[in-house]
């Protein structure tokens, strides 16, 4: 593998990007590209300074999820922080600009809410006048999970980034965890769950990155019911043809993959009435279950018909010449996956 650099050319077996907020950028300039769909969210948190009634001893980080908030002492005072319901996303630009310092503002308007939970969870914050404020980016990714391992476009391509504000709690583990990968050639288990996966190129996109930033964020504080959480920011981007017609059925939809696909229909939706949303999520019996009741009882004492348009298709080749001798078990195969 050819690494170009300032420093001139670079020859590896193995290459590991692990660029931070610009390994997005780094995995554009490869050949082929590796799409590394990771971007750069603000991220404020304060400092108090030594405060009158001072922090004595050993303070517990403390996080209050309700806030979107977390705390912890800091030089005599303590340093406040926030995974806000709605981030903002760090720059407009198309790439992180090299004096990206200058380009961090303190939105002080959006800050100010932030700052009143907190002292309502902390009181001793009403002593504090002046907070420093600091705007200081963090990587994030579309679903919050870190992305690590090998990427699909580039053999020995390692990936290792997007750790969605917490640095501290894996780096340690994740450069461990590479390491091993690359010499015994295979992911440790305890790293399954957080596998490089294939994104798609609408996923690498800046204008899907800030989007989904802004909510991705606060998904770390936030309560996520099972199956009832879908993203509301960065939709409609890849659609059915058949989209318009089952909205206007009172459909719901969900994303898999980018791909708009249908949850369930609203059968007490009206033309005219205002398109059906899914309900807030719930422990317990979801709100939706008996229209979901209503379809699968319409398909197993009638019709039902599905559209499948965001089934992966696969088209297989076969250059019967080379197989000939394997004929048969290739024709039972096609005819397994009925391909003709």
């Amino acid at each position: 593998m050819l690494s170009e650099t300032d420093q001139g050319n670079i020859f590896c077996d193995y290459f590991v990007n692990c660029a931070g907020m610009w390994a997005r950028e780094l995995g554009l300039e490869c050949t082929p590209q590796v799409n590394i769909p990771a971007y750069p969210a603000q991220h404020f948190y304060a400092t108090t300074g030594p405060l009158s009634q001072g922090v004595k001893g050993l303070m517990p980080i403390v996080r209050d999820f309700d806030a979107h908030t977390y705390a912890r002492e800091y030089n005599g005072g303590l340093m406040i922080g926030w995974f806000e319901e709605e981030a903002k996303p760090a720059f407009e630009e198309q790439r992180v600009p090299k004096d990206w310092k200058k380009h961090l503002k303190k939105d002080f308007n959006h800050f100010r809410p932030l700052w009143e939970k907190a002292v309502h969870r902390i009181p001793t914050l009403k002593h504090c006048k002046n907070p420093e404020l600091t705007n200081s980016p963090d990587n994030f990714t579309p679903d919050g999970r870190w992305i690590l391992g090998e990427a699909a476009e580039v053999k020995n391509y390692f990936v290792a980034c997007g750790m969605n504000g917490n640095s501290l709690q894996g780096a340690g583990g994740i450069g461990k965890a590479v390491a091993e990968w690359i010499i015994e050639e295979n992911p440790n288990k305890t790293c399954y769950h957080l596998i490089y996966k294939d994104f798609l190129r609408v996923h690498n996109s800046r204008p899907y990155l800030q989007q989904r930033t802004k909510e991705v964020v606060g998904r770390h504080y936030s309560i996520l019911y099972p199956y009832q959480c879908e993203y509301k920011y960065a939709r409609k981007l890849r659609c059915s043809p058949l989209y318009s017609v089952l909205e206007t059925r009172g459909a719901v939809f969900g994303i898999k993959m980018a791909y708009e696909r249908v949850l369930y229909f609203d059968s007490t939706y009206k033309k005219g009435d205002k398109k059906p949303e899914m309900p807030p999520g719930t422990f317990f019996k979801p709100k939706f279950f008996d229209f979901m009741k209503e379809e699968y009882l319409a398909c197993r004492e009638g019709v039902g018909i599905i559209d499948m348009s965001s089934f992966s298709k696969i088209e297989l080749k076969v250059d019967w010449k080379l197989l000939d001798s394997s004929k048969n078990f290739v024709q039972m195969i096609l005819m397994y996956l009925w391909v003709p």
